[in-house]
C-alpha cells in the first residue's frame, strides 16, 4: 500500500502542470483508494512529517471569537472541541438552538470547519446546565441537538455513545507515517452521579465539590466503561484520550475526576494495563490552562487542559497547588496544540499552550519528541 501512495506521489508532482490525463488519472485512482481504505490521505507534501491536532474548550456564542481566526491560521489537521462549546444553562434543552445556530454562523467557525477535521465531546453548559450530569431531565433531547449541529462534522461511521441513542462516546483510529494513533472521546455528563458538595460551599455560595464514596457513583456508567476497556485492548502508538473534566488535577474544589476517586482509580488502572505506548490527556472546563504529569507503573500519563477560548474569568481565583501539576497557569483566552513528529521509537509529540495570538506560554513534550525549529 505504501508504495502505490508514494507512486500517486510520484506522478502527482511531477506531471501536475505537463498532462491532463495524469492528473485526471491521479485523482480518480485518488478517489477508489478512499473507499477502499477509509484512512486513505494524499500527502501533497512529502517534506511535511508532523501532524497538528488543535485543541480548546469553553467557547461562548455570544462573545467575540477571534481567537478561532488565530486558530484556522494555524491550519490544523484536526481541531477538537473539548466540551462548552456553546452556552446556554436550560431545563429545556430545544432552548439551546438558538446558541448552536449562533455557532454555526460565526465565520470564524466556518472557516475552521473548512480547513479542519472538526471532533468534539460536550461539557456541562452545552449538555444541560451548570455541572449537570445524568440527572438532567431533558439530556435525550440535548444530545439530539449536540447530533444535529456538532457530531455532523464527525465522519458518518462513527457511532457516538450506545446503540439506543445514550450518550456521545466515541473512538477513531488513524494511521499516520505507519503509526497508530487513537482518539479516544469520554462522555463525562451523560450518565455520571450527581456532584457532592462541601459543607461550606453551601455558606460561601459557591458550587464547591468532596469526594463522592458511594461505590455505586460514577462519572462514565456501567456501559461506557466495558466499551473502553474494549478500546483500549487495541495497539497504539499514542493514545489521545479526551476527558471535558480533568483527570489528573487534585487540590482544587471543582469539578475533576478526584470527586469520584473509584472512578478515577479504574480510569488509571485501565491505562496502565492498555496497549497504548503513550497517552496524553486532553481536557477543558476549567477557564485556565495548566499541564499534569503522572506516572503509574511504566507509563507516564499526561494531562494538557486548555480553556477558554474566548470566556476567561479573571475575577474568580481558579489556580489551585496540585502534587502533579508542571509549571504556573494560564488565565487569559488560549488554545492547545499537538504536534506530532516521526520516531523510529515511536510519536513524538508536543503539547502546548497558545495565547489568542499564537504565542506559546506553556509546553511539555515526550522524550521522542522532535526539537521545534
Amino acid at each position: 500500500m505504501k508504495s502505490i501512495l508514494n507512486l500517486i506521489n510520484v506522478f502527482f508532482f511531477t506531471h501536475y502542470f505537463e498532462s491532463k490525463s495524469i492528473r485526471i488519472l491521479t485523482t480518480s485512482l485518488c478517489f477508489v483508494l478512499s473507499f477502499q481504505f477509509p484512512n486513505f490521505e494524499l500527502n501533497t507534501n512529502p517534506k511535511e512529517n508532523k501532524l497538528k491536532i488543535l485543541f480548546g474548550s469553553c467557547l461562548h456564542q455570544d462573545r467575540p471569537s477571534p481567537i478561532l481566526e488565530t486558530v484556522a491560521k494555524e491550519t490544523p489537521d484536526y481541531f477538537f472541541l473539548l466540551g462548552d462549546n456553546i452556552y446556554f444553562d436550560t431545563e429545556n434543552a430545544e432552548e439551546k438552538r438558538s446558541a448552536y445556530v449562533k455557532l454555526d454562523e460565526n465565520p470564524f467557525w466556518k472557516a475552521l470547519t473548512n480547513i479542519s477535521k472538526i471532533r468534539s465531546t460536550w461539557d456541562d453548559h452545552d449538555f444541560g446546565i451548570n455541572d449537570s450530569g445524568g440527572e438532567y431531565s431533558d439530556k435525550v433531547k440535548s444530545r439530539e441537538l449536540y447530533v444535529e449541529y456538532l457530531a455532523k462534522h464527525h465522519p458518518k461511521n462513527i457511532q457516538l455513545g450506545k446503540q439506543n441513542k445514550e450518550g456521545i462516546y466515541f473512538s477513531e483510529g488513524i494511521v499516520w507515517k505507519g503509526k497508530s494513533i487513537g482518539f479516544v472521546f469520554l462522555d463525562t455528563r451523560f450518565f455520571r452521579s450527581p456532584l457532592k458538595r462541601t459543607i461550606a460551599s453551601y455558606f460561601l455560595r459557591r458550587k464547591h465539590y468532596r469526594e463522592n464514596e458511594d461505590p455505586q457513583a460514577t462519572i462514565l456508567g456501567e456501559d461506557q466503561w466495558v466499551w473502553l476497556k474494549d478500546v483500549l485492548e487495541k495497539k497504539y502508538d499514542l493514545l489521545l484520550l479526551v476527558s471535558s473534566i480533568q483527570v489528573l488535577a487534585t487540590g482544587h474544589p471543582f469539578e475533576k475526576w478526584q470527586n469520584f476517586p473509584k472512578e478515577r482509580e479504574r480510569l488509571f488502572e485501565l491505562l496502565e494495563s492498555s496497549n497504548a505506548k503513550e497517552v496524553l490527556i486532553l481536557s477543558g472546563d476549567r477557564h485556565i490552562a495548566e499541564i499534569y504529569q503522572l506516572q503509574i507503573g511504566k507509563k507516564t500519563l499526561t494531562e494538557i487542559t486548555s480553556s477558554s477560548l474566548n470566556l476567561p474569568l479573571k475575577h474568580l481565583p481558579l489556580e489551585y497547588s496540585s502534587e502533579f501539576k508542571i509549571g504556573k497557569s494560564f488565565d487569559l483566552e488560549n488554545f492547545g496544540r499537538v504536534t506530532l513528529t516521526e520516531s523510529d521509537e515511536g510519536v513524538g509529540f508536543v503539547a502546548e499552550i497558545l495565547d489568542q495570538n499564537a504565542n506559546v506560554v506553556l509546553s511539555v513534550s515526550n522524550p521522542k519528541a522532535e526539537k521545534r525549529e
